[in-house]
């Protein structure tokens, strides 16, 4: 799949539970053009007062499993309201669809964001 002149090379998604929320969790590595390393990002997305927030982690390929429990301990601190209403059948693939995407796009301009900013002078 290609994003942004980027190239997601590993995607898995689930619902999956932290803490007692359900939440729809996606993994993947990406690799940007003219960036050397390839990166891994894991976004949660947690339902909430009629509005779903995403949570994004990010780490090199190599480095992710070892920040890991600090992604976890991130994760298992966040507190969105209680959700509006819960879907069922069509409107629930529908929310989800566009949470997965709203996801993807809000990780990808983040991170590039993040990457191409200029560091200050400490």
């Amino acid at each position: 799949s290609s994003l942004m002149g980027g190239q997601i090379t590993v995607m898995r998604g689930r619902l999956s539970r932290v803490g007692n929320r359900d939440v729809l969790q996606f993994d993947y590595d990406v690799e940007i053009p003219g960036i050397p390393i390839l990166l891994r990002q894991r976004q949660v997305t947690f339902a909430g007062g009629g509005k779903s927030f995403i949570v994004t982690c990010t780490g090199t390929t190599n480095t992710f499993a070892t920040y890991e429990p600090v992604f976890q301990s991130i994760l298992s601190t966040f507190q969105a309201p209680a959700p509006s209403m819960i879907p069922s059948g069509f409107q629930r693939v529908g929310i989800w669809t566009y949470a997965v995407i709203g996801a993807i796009m809000g990780g990808m301009v983040g991170l590039i964001k993040t990457l191409f900013s200029k560091k200050e002078p400490a």
